[in-house]
């Protein structure tokens, strides 16, 4: 049984949850105020949040990797790719540790992405041969039916 796929408009809205997530650790970080969730037990709490969300989403994105006949790969590389930059650039904000933690994590994603959809059998290519030995038999038939009106002209 073939497993359901998330599609790209649930993707994004999950890249939206990512960075409001992301933006609450930032805001909690450089906004004057929340100084009672920057005491130490609290303030790892929430950078060990942070972390397993990051976790989170990455799966997320790995268990959608669409398949090869469907002609998404460009949104949901894209889509991934700039979750890392932002994720990376808001992790940065928070501590320099999670902003290459982020850029790690996402980077491995999108290679590991990148393999389970070259991984996947290409049913384009067996399209094409379908199409090329098509194309073959029609040929062939043309050129039989060319040979017989040459035959047909040339004996009247």
């Amino acid at each position: 049984m073939a497993r359901t796929k998330t599609t790209i408009p649930t993707l994004t809205w999950i890249s939206f949850y990512h960075m409001l997530l992301l933006s609450f650790s930032v805001t909690v970080q450089l906004i004057p105020g929340h100084e009672p969730f920057k005491a130490i037990p609290i303030y790892q709490l929430l950078l060990a949040q942070a972390t397993c969300f990051e976790i989170f989403f990455v799966l997320a994105f790995l268990r959608a990797v669409p398949n090869r006949d469907t002609e998404l790969e460009f949104e949901f590389f894209s889509l991934m790719l700039g979750n890392m930059i932002m994720a990376s650039l808001m992790a940065g904000m928070v501590d320099y540790i999670m902003a290459v933690f982020a850029f790690t994590f996402w980077f491995v994603a999108i290679m590991i992405g990148t393999y389970l959809f070259m991984s996947q059998p290409d049913q384009a290519a067996n399209s094409a041969t379908v199409l090329v030995n098509r194309l073959k038999d029609e040929t062939n038939a043309l050129l039989k039916t060319v040979d017989d009106l040459d035959k047909w002209y040339a004996n009247p």
